[in-house]
């Protein structure tokens, strides 16, 4: 019999069944969601790339037991029942799928703590060590462009790179960076222009493949905004060298000239290219074979009335002259000019043949007698007559320029007897009266100059660009160069050679970072005083403080902040140590500390990079500094009172003053207040040593000392929560957990150890000198999650060299994170430092 509850159901329950009965064509358009049961419990939500780990500790039941496992991403192991995930990933989540007998699936969604690219420490734009000004022109529209040869820091291959200045000479910016290869170089040697098309050429030479240097023309048709390459010679194993460009003024043709070596047994060729299309296609209409090996084409120029000259090195390395001319095809004739022998110069530069109508035409060049000096025919060619020399076979020869007003104007370089010194010197000569008469003047003299490259100017202005080496020197004369100005550098830029050494997360949760700076200054190439800061967890970075001074080369070492809100740089300049201090959040600094040892400079001694900069529970501050060089040297420990007011040295090591060398390898301060010391003694043989000092470093216990005869020294002092105290070495890392009196190997030499940390919640990380990031387990054991730290993903990079990878050290970021600083050279981007980041987990 039923119950009155059931008959009640019963008949609340018959209306809506029936309903839905009537209802059921409406119904079944309608996709009525399945009920599931809730994923199993896990005890654990996360794993590390490279780790395994069984069901029955993934799992918080054994309720997955009655489950058949399987995993899209094939990380589940059936053999071992285990989730194995593998190394190197970037975190990510997977999916186990459980199916029960009747088909019931649940879904398990695991996370895997992987690598992860965060951000770049950014560092100022460093100026470089090479900028070699080869070619320019000038456009319709007044526009400037010059042609250098520049260093990238990253890979250490010469590249092109066009300038461009739009005012005149006064301002310059990069409008075209060329090389296009992985590793190789190219190498820009002429420009030329019509209206606001311009062109350059060169050679350009691919190291991986290790092949023949190719010819390349190069196009913009914006004014020099934008660049294309023209004409490439691919083809392997043939050399070719476009080194020189010129166009026509009355119908703007193009026209390209150099070698190749598909002469007879793969000699050289003259090779002379056309294109009626502004570069876009191109056609050999002159070669002819050398039969030699260092034979060329090496200036072409069009004159008014469309007739082609061009000045060749033939098989007797004697410049001769060449004139063709178009009727239904070029013709051309061997003028029968010897023009003199040709001296090969450093990046292919043979002067300027400069065409001033259709009968006269001036050659710069040091062909003849290997001194500088400038011909000029007034009969086509025809005849060549000397009218400048100036008599030094240690002179470069640069370009040569006729001004509106007819003064002649060339530059070139003269090197002094017994140079280096005194310092080669940029001369212009100069003549007013058709090249009767000659001034000289010296446009500046220094270790790396070379008088390069002309351009006319405005009215009777005339540009002059130089090589510093460093820079291209820019000059301008506005009375036909009797008289010239130096204007600002013409500076190439990229991160030459910054180096980020540490990364220090302060308690705002803001980071610094110190280290090493390329040039920052065109008037000053001494290295510069460096801190950054982000305060946006490195998304974005501005130099907290950066100068330079003329009379000292800088780098910064290492930082520390105290409980009274003060930041603290520690750096050095040749025999100093320095001390910067900001009492408001890095906004303004202050020395507090510049110490130069009393003996300097009777003793000669230099402050190392080797320097530790520590607070302690009392707010005063302690610094190591190693002084003089591997042989005979010393460590002083110095202390500052709270907030820097005031500095005294409290010890030196060698304790033993029987001891010749003492290095210091690590300076840290537990939460007791107690300073541990590592370092290197040695008379003669090498120790390694541990001190430690209770007394604000006034004395030294000697805690260990061991041979260190396979220099394999305490290089890092690390501490937990609980006061256990670890040595990385380079082949091991060691734990005490009793102050020091027995010591336990936590890591054998299986692994090289580079840079340790033990985070607030006690968890370990290694990284290792050969790019690992290495986890300590709870039973004692290291799982290995990436073995390529230092590899960066190719999306959104240009080139990255494969041998200027480096992983440097590990820093905790906060409490759930670690970071990870590696170094690397990008391609156009120069020394970049990076932090990849990986989570702390149980």
């Amino acid at each position: 019999m039923k119950t009155f509850l059931e008959r009640l159901l019963f008949t609340l329950l018959v209306p809506f069944l029936v309903n839905c009965q009537l209802d059921a064509h409406l119904q079944s358009s309608l996709s009525i969601p399945s009920l599931t049961t809730p994923p199993l419990p896990l005890a654990k939500s996360s794993v590390y790339s490279g780790e395994s780990i069984s069901l029955q500790t993934l799992f918080a039941t054994d309720e997955y037991t009655n489950y058949v496992v399987s995993s899209p991403d094939g990380y589940y192991d059936s053999a071992s029942n285990s989730l194995v995930i593998p190394k190197n990933l970037s975190s990510k989540t997977t999916e186990l799928i459980l199916t029960s007998a009747d088909g019931e699936t649940k879904k398990v969604t695991v996370n895997i703590l992987g690598l992860d690219e965060s951000f770049v420490m950014e560092t100022p734009q460093t100026y470089g060590d090479q900028n070699y000004p080869t070619s320019g022109t000038k456009l319709s529209d007044g526009t400037l462009l010059i042609g250098t040869i520049i260093v990238d820091s990253a890979g250490g291959w010469e590249w092109t790179v066009v300038q461009r200045s739009s005012d005149n000479g006064i301002t310059w910016n990069v409008a075209d960076h060329y090389q296009p290869y992985n590793e190789g170089e190219a190498h820009i040697l002429s420009m030329s222009s019509h209206l606001n098309s311009a062109y350059s050429c060169g050679y350009q030479w691919d190291s991986d493949n290790y092949d023949a240097i190719h010819w390349y023309v190069r196009r913009s048709t914006d004014s020099g905004l934008t660049w294309t390459s023209a004409d490439v010679d691919t083809e392997l194993d043939i050399e070719s060298l476009c080194q020189s460009t010129a166009t026509s003024p009355s119908t703007g043709y193009v026209y390209a000239a150099g070698y190749d070596s598909r002469g007879p047994g793969d000699t050289h060729r003259w090779v002379l290219k056309e294109s009626k299309d502004q570069g876009q296609t191109w056609s050999i209409i002159y070669t002819q074979d050398v039969n030699t090996y260092n034979a060329q084409i090496l200036h072409v120029r069009v004159a008014p009335d469309n007739t082609i000259w061009f000045i060749a090195q033939n098989a007797s390395s004697k410049a001769v002259l060449y004139k063709g001319t178009f009727a239904t095809s070029w013709s051309f004739t061997d003028m029968n000019v010897e023009l003199g022998n040709v001296a090969t110069s450093n990046y292919q530069g043979y002067g300027e043949l400069q065409i001033i109508n259709n009968t006269t035409a001036y050659l710069s060049s040091n062909f003849g007698s290997y001194s500088w000096n400038i011909k000029r025919t007034t009969d086509g060619g025809v005849t060549w007559a000397e009218i400048y020399n100036y008599g030094s076979t240690s002179t470069k020869v640069g370009e040569v320029e006729v001004l509106s007003d007819g003064t002649i104007v060339s530059i070139g370089t003269y090197y002094p007897p017994g140079w280096p010194a005194p310092n080669p010197e940029i001369k212009i000569v100069r003549s007013t009266d058709g090249g009767n008469t000659w001034s000289t003047s010296t446009l500046k003299s220094g270790s790396h100059v070379n008088g390069c490259l002309l351009f006319p100017g405005t009215s009777n202005g005339v540009h002059a660009i130089a090589s510093f080496y460093y820079y291209a020197l820019n000059f301008y004369s506005t009375d036909s160069g009797a008289t010239w100005s130096e204007r600002d550098f013409i500076a190439y830029t990229e991160k030459f050679y910054n180096e980020i050494t540490k990364l220090l997360v302060l308690p705002s949760g803001r980071y610094l970072s110190v280290g090493w700076l390329g040039s920052l200054s065109k008037s000053n190439s001494n290295n510069p005083w460096f801190t950054g800061i982000s305060s946006d967890k490195g998304k974005t970075w501005s130099s907290s403080d950066l100068f330079v001074d003329p009379t000292r080369v800088f780098s910064t070492v290492d930082a520390a902040y105290d409980k009274l809100g003060n930041i603290y740089v520690l750096g050095r300049s040749g025999p100093s140590a320095l001390v910067r201090k900001s009492s408001d959040g890095g906004q303004s600094w202050a020395y507090v500390e510049q110490y130069t040892h009393p003996t300097y400079p009777s003793e000669p001694f230099q402050w190392s990079t080797q320097g530790r900069l520590v607070v302690d529970q009392n707010n005063n501050l302690y610094y190591g500094a190693f002084y003089g060089y591997s042989s005979n040297g010393f460590v002083e420990i110095r202390k500052g009172s709270p907030s820097g007011a005031m500095w005294s040295t409290v010890s030196t090591f060698p304790q033993n003053t029987s001891n010749t060398y003492f290095g210091l390898d690590d300076l840290k301060v537990d939460k007791n207040n107690v300073l541990w010391l590592s370092g290197r003694e040695s008379n003669p043989v090498s120790e390694r040593i541990l001190y430690k000092s209770v007394d604000g470093g006034v004395t030294w216990n000697e805690v260990r000392r061991e041979p260190n005869t396979t220099s394999n020294p305490y290089e890092e002092i690390a501490f937990d929560s609980n006061g256990n105290i670890y040595l990385k070495q380079q082949t091991q890392i060691q734990k005490s957990e009793d102050g020091g009196l027995t010591w336990t190997t936590i890591m054998d030499s299986t692994y090289t150890p580079k840079s340790l940390l033990v985070t607030t919640s006690n968890k370990i990380f290694v990284l290792t000198s050969d790019n690992k990031i290495l986890k300590l387990g709870n039973d004692g054991s290291w799982l290995l999650i990436n073995d390529q730290v230092s590899l960066m993903t190719a999306q959104g990079h240009n080139y990255i060299y494969s041998y200027e990878y480096d992983s440097l050290a590990l820093y905790q970021l906060d409490s759930e994170t670690v970071g990870v600083h590696t170094h690397y050279a990008e391609a156009k981007v120069g020394h970049v430092d990076f932090i990849k980041t990986i989570k702390i987990s149980d």
